[in-house]
């Protein structure tokens, strides 16, 4: 989450449970429960990251979102 600051942003929310341990990044409230939005994971020897955010271009176009997306991809991309 480095150079993400605190956002708002309008898309999609997907609710989920874990079925797997992960460390959340990045939550939104829905019903006054967080929501995880983004979170990490290693994977045997690999490393997943999932961003639930971007459903349209409007969200795609968010610096925020841009930085998460960048971010991510570095890091399962790096050991």
């Amino acid at each position: 989450m480095s150079g993400v600051g605190d956002f708002e942003i309008s898309d999609e929310l997907y609710t989920m449970e874990p079925l797997a341990p992960f460390d959340v990044l990045a939550t939104a409230s829905l019903a006054g429960f967080a929501r995880p939005l983004v979170w990490v994971r290693p994977y045997g020897l690999g490393r997943v990251c999932y961003c639930a955010l971007g459903h349209a271009i409007e969200q795609l176009e968010h610096e925020s979102v841009r930085r998460i997306l960048r971010n991510g991809l570095e890091w399962v991309s790096t050991r």
